[in-house]
């Protein structure tokens, strides 16, 4: 058995920022296709905030309180609602 000397330390290098944003791209693309394939996912996380949207957000969608659109209020509300839902899940 021998024995080699190693000329230089090997060191491990960090990929860059692209790398890792391309990484990242691509893993929530991952995800998302894993997700959108079950069923128990799709139906309460996009099909039931929109479906309130629909009955409680175009009505309103012209109507203002206090200054603020109240149907961008409640697109923003159904929006944090699908957040946290898939938080949860």
């Amino acid at each position: 058995m021998t024995t080699h000397a190693i000329d230089q330390p090997q060191t491990l290098t960090t990929p860059g920022w692209s790398t890792r944003r391309s990484l990242f791209a691509y893993a929530t693309y991952c995800e998302t296709i894993k997700l959108l394939r079950t069923p128990g996912f799709v139906i309460p996380s996009l099909l039931f905030p929109s479906l309130l949207f629909l009955m409680f957000g175009l009505p309103n969608l012209n109507s203002h309180v206090e200054g603020i659109g109240a149907g961008a209020y409640i697109m923003v509300s159904f929006g944090g609602y699908i957040t946290m839902l898939i938080g949860l899940i």
